[in-house]
């Protein structure tokens, strides 16, 4: 259920990391503020199939008061470098359980 305090913030894919646990394979997002320190995607075809893979996946947020809140609306956009990154709006740090 998405369910937020404040405003929601716009936040790039930064990163992530996969784990494996019995019967399972998870993967960890991690979210950044700053288009300069996101993960790249090398041109706009590739990174707009990335978004439409994450929009696939029930990216969750926990947060504060108890709830999850479900990442959705990636996009793209082209860094001055050419490269492309991915974001979406989550909720702020404030609410999130870090």
């Amino acid at each position: 259920m998405n369910a937020q305090a404040q405003p929601l913030c716009k936040a790039y894919i930064a990163g992530w990391s996969r784990r494996e646990e019995p019967e399972k394979h998870i993967c960890d997002f991690f979210f950044g503020s700053k288009p300069d320190k996101a993960a790249p995607w090398p041109n706009n075809t590739e990174a707009d199939l990335e978004c439409a893979f994450l929009e696939t996946l029930a990216i969750t947020i926990r947060l504060r008061n108890g709830r999850r809140y479900i990442c959705k609306g990636f996009k793209s956009e082209k860094r001055a470098n050419g490269e492309f990154v991915i974001s979406c709006e989550i909720p702020p740090v404030s609410d999130q359980i870090v």
